[in-house]
């Protein structure tokens, strides 16, 4: 016997739709992939709709964000040019609080030993990495409140403008460094792409939470 629950469509699925979906084609677009996926459910088997459902939910995200941007050419570009400008300032930002931070640590004396040192540079990689993608997630934020109900298309365009110069900056780096990356281990080959492009992904995790927040106060608001 079929579960209420069971027949529901992949929540997963069903909320990256509502991240990029607008909130005028919202009823039309899931409720059409909701009946048939009910459809789909009635004529096969549960497990056999829910891969459907998957299978449709990236062309559906491809549509509605290409029709984003044929929607809104000209807002896209205002909004990753002010999201360039922002991370340009983030970036200084970054800069002149470790530059300062450093300086503070320099005027006192820790014991040093080689466990220690290596505690210490740790401790300072892992900060500015954090930290980085604290300032990025802050402006992936800031774009999507700023960009009339158009968080991930925005965030996204953002995302991929960011990835020029970020790509220009890793692939060369990898290129030297290609044997020392493959032997080393997970966690370092982890931190590595977390240090290049973790900020991409940033961006769009501030869309993301912007919209998500959006969604759950309009949930609230009409069940009241």
């Amino acid at each position: 016997m079929t579960t209420l629950g069971s027949s529901r469509p992949p929540r997963l699925a069903t909320w990256l739709i509502e991240l990029f979906v607008s909130d005028e084609q919202s009823p039309s677009v899931l409720g059409d992939l909701v009946e048939e996926y009910s459809e789909a459910a009635a004529k096969s088997t549960i497990a056999h709709a829910r891969r459907w459902y998957w299978r449709q939910a990236l062309p559906t995200v491809l549509h509605l964000l290409r029709s984003e941007f044929q929607a809104s050419p000209w807002l896209m570009v205002g909004v990753v040019t002010g999201g360039v400008v922002l991370g340009k300032l983030g970036h200084l930002f970054i800069n002149w609080s470790f530059w300062n931070g450093f300086n503070s640590f320099n005027q006192y004396v820790f014991p040093f030993d080689t466990v220690n040192s290596r505690l210490a540079t740790f401790l300072i990689n892992s900060g500015i990495l954090v930290y980085s993608l604290a300032v990025s997630l802050l402006i992936g934020c800031t774009v999507a409140l700023l960009s009339k109900r158009r968080e991930m298309p925005a965030t996204l365009a953002l995302s991929l403008a960011c990835s020029i110069p970020v790509l220009t900056r890793f692939l060369p780096s990898f290129q030297r460094n290609y044997e020392t990356f493959r032997h080393s281990g997970f966690l370092l080959q982890t931190w590595v792409l977390l240090y290049f492009f973790g900020g991409l992904f940033a961006l769009v995790a501030g869309g993301a939470i912007v919209k998500s927040h959006r969604l759950r106060s309009r949930r609230a608001a009409s069940s009241r």
